[in-house]
């Protein structure tokens, strides 16, 4: 896989440090019907973490994923994750 490109500043915090992408939902949490389409490298698909966040991140489920992207205001990422998730 060819290296991710990273923002300059974690969406989630605003941390400038420890930057990493951070994709929405694990591939194997993509809906079936939309997997053949997903590519984890396409820039839709994931967004800039700090390592912190990413770790926070890492731990939810798939439902809660949309829950933290709407919570902290980044609904696009949240309309994008759900639309993943939906068959």
């Amino acid at each position: 896989m060819s290296r991710l490109t990273v923002k300059d500043r974690c969406e989630t915090c605003g941390t400038i440090s420890g930057l990493t992408p951070s994709h929405f939902v694990k591939k194997n949490s993509v809906a079936k019907t939309k997997r053949s389409k997903y590519v984890s490298s396409d820039p839709k698909n994931y967004f800039t973490q700090c390592l912190e966040c990413h770790q926070q991140y890492e731990l939810l489920n798939k439902e809660a994923r949309v829950e933290y992207l709407q919570e902290r205001n980044l609904l696009v990422y949240a309309r994008r994750a759900k639309w993943l998730i939906t068959l």
